[in-house]
């Protein structure tokens, strides 16, 4: 028959067994604190997966207002299959320029594709305008105004000004320093030049002038004024003519 140690021996295995520093019960620990690890991790990951699909990231600056998971409808058309914007239902300005067939944003082929150049969602300090390839390197011409002559050697911010702003377009424009926008110019001559005819020759000024030298108007026909040129005013230059006060010279 087994004597008391022997009989006591399985007592005492199974209490090592089970006694805080055997390899069991720091195996038995480890693999709990890894499953309740795995778990946060993937608590952590499931919630950012909903994240995005609620908002793939913060929007910048001048839609700060449009943040929040309940404001997504106020950009995005729902239940069309597609990722439909609704720009130019705030961005009237932008409207406007499309159904009159004016400006850069007329001239695009697909004019629903904001995000080509206006990407959002990338944080709060992204800018929202990608000019192509850069400002400096844009091409003017897609614009539907040329520039030519000495048009094409002067700064954006000369012709793109605050005042220059058409006073029916300033309220539509949503951005609020207007020094920064390029929207609102109109490509007639009036707009940056000084009329000095007071629009009685209309406002077609390139009838005369030209982009290279403006005050060299060598282009008029005199003939097709109220004051054909006869006689001896014939050889009179312009200038000679213009140069009083308007009293006919004798």
């Amino acid at each position: 028959m087994p004597n008391a140690a022997s009989r006591e021996k399985p007592t005492l295995m199974a209490l090592r067994g089970n006694s805080p520093g055997t390899s069991a019960s720091i195996i038995s620990r480890r693999g709990f604190v890894l499953t309740g690890a795995l778990a946060v991790v993937t608590l952590f990951l499931g919630a950012l997966a909903v994240q995005a699909q609620i908002s793939p990231g913060a929007l910048s600056h001048p839609h700060q207002d449009f943040s929040g998971a309940t404001q997504c409808t106020s950009c995005h058309a729902v239940g069309k299959g597609s990722a439909d914007l609704k720009c130019k239902e705030c961005h009237t300005e932008i409207a406007a320029e499309i159904s009159t067939g004016r400006g850069l944003h007329s001239r695009f082929a697909n004019k629903q594709d904001c995000s080509k150049c206006h990407s959002e969602h990338n944080g709060e300090d992204f800018p929202l305008i990608h000019w192509q390839p850069s400002l400096k390197g844009f091409d003017h011409n897609q614009t539907g105004y040329r520039l030519e002559g000495k048009h094409a050697g002067i700064d954006c911010n000369q012709c793109h000004t605050a005042v220059h702003i058409q006073a029916s377009v300033k309220p539509l424009i949503k951005m609020k320093d207007l020094r920064k926008t390029f929207l609102g110019l109109s490509p007639d001559c009036v707009t940056c030049h000084e009329d000095p005819h007071r629009g009685q020759l209309g406002a077609n000024c390139v009838q005369c002038h030209n982009f290279v030298d403006w005050k060299s108007a060598t282009k008029i026909d005199h003939s097709k004024t109220r004051f054909p040129l006869t006689g001896l005013h014939a050889q009179v230059a312009c200038g000679r003519a213009r140069a009083g006060s308007g009293t006919p010279r004798r």
